[in-house]
Formats: structure tokens, sequence, C-alpha cells
């Protein structure tokens, strides 16, 4: 911010030893007719905006602004991870400089991405298409990398697969019933057994996402189900000791 009209707006650079200084490429100025462009020492450039009679932001806010960009390109080769320093001074007259934030680039083949990791259960004889299209039907740890044209990957992800056995064979399949099926806003969980009940229950997403666990201490438990969008869920009953004995797939329609 200034008090008067600045004349002359000098700006010099000094370019990284990892740059290509025979690439150095003017982009594009905001006074493009009043700057010139000079490189000396190999690596000093200087833009000097000579008579830009640049106004006081004070008075003329938006004409008080003004930009150079270029472009550089890397030298070739150039080991990957490399970090780019930049800082520049701005010169308005016969004033001191202004020294302008530093910037970081790091130079890469490609983009680092995060890594999704998904949770994925099937039954017996079931198949699950991984996202790049093949299908697996083994328990096991699947990564996939989505490659672009270029061949950098833009999405990577890490899926473990379990394959259940047969439902026939867990202790309590063929005692548990749920109703309505399918559902709205919620369900009633029916138990047949005889005694003592004190297990939970646990609703999850095809991709075996934990949404909610609930105890089981009655013949007829009551599931709420209004927060849950339409879809496929599975009700996995374990023993408080973690032993699956029971799994009912239901669908909402909500």
């Amino acid at each position: 911010t200034g008090n008067d009209t600045a004349f002359n707006v000098v700006i010099r650079d000094t370019l990284d030893q990892n740059l290509e200084v025979g690439t150095f490429n003017i982009i594009h100025s905001s006074h493009r007719a009043e700057l010139t462009t000079d490189i000396q020492g190999g690596r000093n450039v200087t833009f000097n905006f000579e008579n830009i009679l640049l106004p006081d932001s004070t008075i003329d806010f938006i004409g008080s602004q003004g930009y150079v960009t270029y472009a550089i390109e890397a030298k070739d080769p150039i080991p990957e991870n490399t970090e780019i320093l930049n800082t520049a001074s701005i010169y308005f007259d016969f004033n001191p400089p202004i020294v302008t934030n530093t910037t970081l680039n790091t130079l890469v083949s490609c983009y680092p991405i995060e890594e999704q990791f998904i949770s994925v259960s099937i039954n017996e004889g079931e198949v699950y298409n991984l996202p790049d299209g093949t299908a697996v039907s083994q328990t096991g740890t699947y990564e996939v990398a989505i490659e672009d044209q270029e061949g950098c990957p833009i999405e990577y992800y890490i899926i473990s697969l379990e394959v259940l056995t047969s439902t026939n064979d867990l202790k309590l399949q063929s005692t548990i019933s749920i109703a309505p099926n399918p559902c709205q806003d919620d369900f009633i969980l029916t138990l047949d057994i005889d005694g003592e009940i004190d297990l939970l229950g646990t609703i999850s997403d095809p991709f075996d996402k934990k949404i909610t666990t609930a105890s089981i201490i009655s013949g007829n438990t009551k599931f709420d189900t209004h927060q849950l969008t339409s879809g496929v869920y599975f009700l996995q009953i374990h023993t408080k000791g973690g032993e699956l004995i029971a799994v009912k797939k239901f669908v909402v329609n909500n």
C-alpha cells in the first residue's frame, strides 16, 4: 500500500539452479507494454516496468495492482522430489525492496495420491469386482491402481476380501428372521431360541463398513433404519466373545 504514484517498478528474481534458463518465457503481464526483461549472470532475472505510473491503492485499488507470469522448464533429467524455492524482491521507485513470500514446488513424475482401504465380505460362490473390473472370489488382499494415459496412478485401492463360509454353518442362522424385509423406518429381529439372550447385532453395508451396533437381549429386537439410505445391508449377530453366529441380508427402501 503506497501513498503516491509509482513511476518505475522493478522485480528481481533469481532462478533456481535446477531450472533450465534457456526455456524462460514470459506468459503474460498486467502492463506488457511497459515491461522489459533481462537475465544477467545466468540466473538473475529483472522485470522492469518503466513509466508504469502505478496509482496509489487508496485512490485506485484495482488500477494499483500488477503482475507478471512466466514459464520455465526443469532440467532433464532431474531427481525425483527435487524442491524448487523462489523468492523475489519488488522495488517501487527508490524505496527499499519488498520481499515476497518464498514459494516451494516439489517436482515429481506422478502426483502422490492417498490410498483407499476397503474391507469386503462375500459369500461362498459369489464374486467381487475390483475397481479395475477384475472379478475375484478368494479371500486375500488386493492392490489396484487406476492409471491415467501417462501411466501415473490417479486412484489406488487396497481391498481386503473375506469369503464367508456358508451361513448354514452358523449356529443360529436357522433361528432368526427379519420383518418387514424390505423395510423403511425399522425392522424386528426375531430369535427363536430358549434361555437367556445376550448378543450383539451389527448393521453393515456391502463393503463390510460398520454402521451401527445394538445389544440383543430378547427374542424380539427392534432396529432403527430411518437414517439409512436405500440399499442392501447385512445384520451380523455375534456373541459377546466376538463369534459370528448368524447373518441376515435386508433391504432398505427409504
